[in-house]
């Protein structure tokens, strides 16, 4: 899928407000090894759960990013991300949900093939019973990090 990715990076404390900012969508090229997708990282003012970002994304034109590899993660991670990141505790959410019914079974919005993780130390965990989001997490170099979908 060639489109533009979103990551939508959320504060952990503060209440939501309209205002927010965008990072322009910057390519990754293919002649630089890329797959040639747009990623921007949309940075709300206040919490934001992965539906709301999955539907900012939408109104934007893209979806929430599928990283199907370590090249990708990487250079979303140290292009995209990271740039943004200063300040926030939790990192953006990812375009990934686990099956509700059947909770270790995690699959791309893109029906992309779920094949590579980059999962945090002790991730995933399902703690609370209730983490079927994914989202890159601060606090572990912006490893993954299953999640609640309120963040």
């Amino acid at each position: 899928m060639n489109g533009k990715q979103i990551l939508a990076a959320a504060m952990a404390v503060g209440a939501m407000t309209t205002g927010a900012a965008a990072q322009e969508a910057v390519q990754w090229h293919v002649e630089d090894g890329g797959n040639g997708h747009w990623y921007a990282v949309f940075r709300a003012s206040g919490p934001l759960s992965w539906g709301a970002a999955t539907t900012i994304a939408a109104s934007r034109g893209g979806y929430l990013a599928a990283l199907t590899g370590p090249e990708e993660d990487t250079w979303v991670r140290e292009t995209a991300v990271q740039p943004v990141m200063q300040g926030l505790e939790s990192g953006p959410w990812l375009g990934a949900r686990c099956d509700k019914k059947s909770w270790g079974a995690w699959a791309w919005v893109t029906d992309e093939t779920w094949g590579y993780t980059s999962w945090a130390s002790n991730e995933p965990n399902n703690s609370g019973g209730a983490e079927y989001y994914l989202q890159m997490y601060s606090g572990s170099n912006l490893h993954w990090n299953d999640q609640r979908e309120d963040g």
